[in-house]
């Protein structure tokens, strides 16, 4: 095994960088869980999939992606988009060489 050594100085910068980077880490956790329960309008979620309106309407109406409905205006959950998104992940199969 090799030792490194470093100077005081560098090593506290490091680890001033490593806290930074930590709280980032914990700041962006705590944002997804809030944007979980965030409504979407029929625009946005057109966006975050990005497709058109008659596409998400067939998710719709094919019951792959709920929905709430206030009055004329339908609303989505990031969490039910996140969903979607997930449950229809290709994943590669692996390859023989």
């Amino acid at each position: 095994m090799e030792v490194i050594t470093i100077q005081s100085e560098a090593f506290q910068q490091i680890m001033a960088t490593l806290k930074d980077i930590q709280s980032k880490v914990e700041n962006m956790q705590s944002r997804k869980k809030l944007l979980e329960d965030d409504l979407v309008d029929t625009f946005e979620a057109c966006r975050i999939l990005k497709i058109c309106r008659r596409t998400l309407e067939r998710y719709r109406d094919s019951g792959d992606l709920q929905y709430t409905k206030v009055k004329r205006r339908i609303f989505y959950r990031v969490s039910d988009i996140e969903n979607l998104m997930m449950k229809n992940v290709i994943k590669p199969e692996p390859s023989i060489l």
